[in-house]
């Protein structure tokens, strides 16, 4: 099956979340880079001047299955007035596998 990766920031972060997505899924923290993280809302601006920590999780299924359980996951944990979302790849550091590219939802 077909690994796939997603990074996640802010209040998106919390594994026991993550996991009712995937039971089986791996991860580690990581950062990317990014213009910038208000750590209030949760709003990430794209961009490449400030370091911003998070968890970058591989899951085992498919993207449409990932991508319906990430967006109930949304709802728990709501963006204060954002309705709509991103989805684009960046480049996540990572101590033990060094840059990989993966999802971000922003």
């Amino acid at each position: 099956m077909t690994q796939i990766k997603f990074f996640f920031y802010h209040k998106l972060k919390n594994i026991d979340l993550l996991r009712k997505i995937d039971p089986l899924c791996d991860y580690q923290n990581g950062h990317i880079l990014a213009q910038e993280l208000d750590d209030i809302t949760g709003r990430l601006i794209p961009g490449n001047s400030e370091f911003i920590s998070g968890v970058m999780v591989t899951f085992n299924k498919p993207m449409d299955t990932i991508l319906k359980e990430i967006n109930n996951m949304i709802s728990i944990v709501a963006i204060e007035d954002k309705s709509r979302y991103s989805l684009s790849t960046v480049l996540v550091n990572t101590p033990d596998r060094g840059v990989t590219e993966a999802y971000i939802i922003y």
